[in-house]
């Protein structure tokens, strides 16, 4: 038997401190604890592994849109899901 915990957050902020270590923000752009950013492109509504470690796991959730004349998808970041140790959390938006 083994027990799953989840929690769930909601978002009161999206962006707040953009410019910081380990933000996620805009189309999205994340940045690293060494202060390095890293423009992210991939597909509308699709789960990327996004960081993955012994014990440390980090999905996102991708949804978004394409509009007429673009060439790839416009993407934010619709939730979150970490796995460390034993434990698990979900950050995901309600809309």
């Amino acid at each position: 038997y083994q027990r799953k915990l989840f929690t769930y957050v909601v978002l009161v902020s999206l962006c707040a401190g953009c410019d910081e270590p380990g933000a996620v923000c805009d189309d999205p752009r994340f940045i690293g604890g060494d202060g390095i950013t890293f423009y992210f492109h991939g597909k509308k509504d699709k789960d990327f592994c996004l960081v993955s470690d012994t014990n440390l796991h980090i999905n996102g959730h991708f949804i978004g849109k394409r509009g007429d004349g673009m060439n790839r998808d416009f993407i934010w970041v619709q939730s979150i899901g970490i796995l460390f140790d034993e434990h698990r959390l979900f950050i995901g938006a309600k809309k």
